[in-house]
């Protein structure tokens, strides 16, 4: 991905594409990401923007914020403005063709050629990773209360000791490429601690691993 700043950044977001366009409903043809946090709040004289300015970019966001965002668009993306048609339709209507597409291009991303000078594709983590991660004291000042955690309906567990709810997040975080036991296992922290679970509170601490 490719992050482009404006000359009175923070107080404007910055453009964020794929070098290389990804097939998704949320990624214009020519690789321009199109999500809330990106847009300018009340958008522009040519291009007005009804989106709420508490979804749309604020010079107190960073980085890290824009690539949880990312990340969770591309498993969840909007379907309500879609910025290719074509791949909208497509994930709805035929999931399975569109991962296929989706499986073509990320692996050829990923081939040598196609990487910049000298670069190498991080590890995803494992296990192991999940267990040396710090997820802060329980005595850090912060107050938890039970309506934090994610409540999950009361449901069955599984064999891993998730529920329903915990392993639809799971399987959500691994669509962005994660590995499966290293997010069960941040999964597992969160909880002992008694911290929300979300496709962006999981991928956030795997940003961190």
């Amino acid at each position: 991905m490719l992050l482009t700043f404006p000359p009175n950044y923070p107080n404007e977001p910055p453009d964020m594409r794929f070098a290389k366009p990804l097939w998704h409903p949320n990624i214009y043809p020519d690789g321009r990401v199109c999500i809330s946090i990106l847009h300018k709040p009340g958008g522009t004289a040519e291009l007005p923007d009804d989106t709420p300015a508490s979804e749309c970019w604020r010079p107190i966001l960073n980085i890290e914020a824009i690539v949880v965002s990312v990340l969770s668009m591309l498993s969840d993306p909007n379907f309500s403005s879609p910025a290719n048609l074509d791949a909208s339709v497509q994930m709805r209507q035929d999931p399975d063709a569109y991962k296929a597409k989706v499986a073509v291009e990320v692996a050829e991303t990923k081939k040598p050629e196609n990487l910049p000078p000298g670069f190498k594709l991080p590890n995803a983590g494992g296990a192991a990773a999940a267990e040396d991660f710090s997820y802060g004291s329980d005595e850090d000042g912060s107050e938890d209360d039970d309506d934090d955690a994610m409540d999950d309906g009361g449901g069955a567990v599984d064999a891993s000791g998730l529920s329903a709810a915990e392993n639809r997040i799971v399987g959500q975080v691994c669509e962005m490429g994660f590995d499966r036991a290293a997010v069960i296992g941040v999964v597992e922290k969160l909880k002992e601690r008694g911290k929300e679970i979300s496709n962006d509170s999981v991928a956030e601490k795997m940003l961190d691993l």
